[in-house]
This record gives C-alpha cells, structure tokens and sequence, in this order.
C-alpha cells in the first residue's frame, strides 16, 4: 500500500504539470531567387514577399538541364495570377557552360551554354517567351539584354550585342 501511495504521490504532480504542446510552424526559406543571380547547377531556388511567390527548380542530368518555374502574384483586390511551365535545354555536352540568370523573381534568362538566349518573364498570369540569340544570331525584337549576362556569354555572342544594348529600353508588352 505504501509503494502505491507513493508512486502516486510522484506521478500526479509529474502529469498535472505538463505544459501544452506548441505546434511551431517551420520558418520561411529565405529568399534565394534574388536579383542578379546566377543558376549553373541543380537545385531548388525560393522567393516570397507579400503577395508575390515564385519558384525554379532545376535538375541536371548529363547533357540535359530540366527546369520547372512557376510564379504567382495576388493584387490588392484578392485576384491572383499564376504561372508555371517546365522545360529543358539539351546540351551539346554536359561541360557546356549554360546558366540562368535572375534578373528579377518574374524575369528570367536561359543560355544554353552555346548558341541559345532566352527571356521568360511571368506578367499577368502569362509566361512569356522571347529569343534573345538564336542559333547563334541575334533576334531583333530580342529586347534588353541584362549587361550582367553579355560577359558570361561566348566572344563570338558578346560581338553579336551591340555596345548601346544594354542601355535600350524593353518593349512595353
């Protein structure tokens, strides 16, 4: 009876005294799809702040870079759009120096390491695409190319752009 009364004694005070548990939620990512990055290997990139969400994951597999990239942004009256689309570069050879290039969280830029620039940019709920360079050529609707990316580009390509290039404006869209 004493070996009850004092087990009893110990484990009501241990149990009366638990405090409830607290669920934390885990903390946000911080920012890594920022301006002015420059993606050249796999991995999974992150912005958030207000209402605008975006995400690029890429994964790169020999002489192929998959890619998947969707955004999202919620104005003041509640609406939202959202974009999203996934797609690869396949490459000549798995040592070719492709990059993306972060120009903002919805403007994004691909070179495919030879001869290819592109321009994704995320407005309205739409993605959108422009050829910059073409096999080798430059287009002439190409828009702006960001002067961060001209010297990451080959010689041959940084002839092609010509030296006011980078102070040009955008076509509006």
């Amino acid at each position: 009876m004493r070996l009850l009364l004092f087990l009893l004694f110990i484990a009501l005070p241990l149990t009366a005294c638990r405090r409830p548990t607290v669920i934390k939620p885990p903390p946000a990512p911080a920012n890594t799809l920022v301006d002015g990055t420059f993606i050249s290997s796999g991995g999974s990139w992150f912005y958030a702040e207000k209402n605008t969400t975006a995400t690029l994951k890429v994964d790169v597999r020999g002489p192929r870079v998959d890619w998947n990239y969707n955004y999202a942004k919620r104005n003041s009256s509640r609406s939202s759009g959202s974009s999203g689309t996934g797609s690869q570069m396949n490459l000549r050879s798995s040592s070719d120096p492709w990059f993306i290039y972060v120009e903002t969280p919805d403007s994004l830029w691909l070179f495919d390491g030879v001869d290819n620039l592109t321009h994704a940019i995320s407005t309205r709920g739409a993605l959108t695409w422009n050829q910059a360079i073409s096999l080798g050529q430059l287009e002439p609707d190409r828009g702006r190319i960001p002067p961060a990316i001209i010297p990451r580009l080959p010689a041959e390509l940084q002839k092609l752009v010509p030296p006011g290039d980078a102070q040009r404006k955008r076509p509006s869209l």
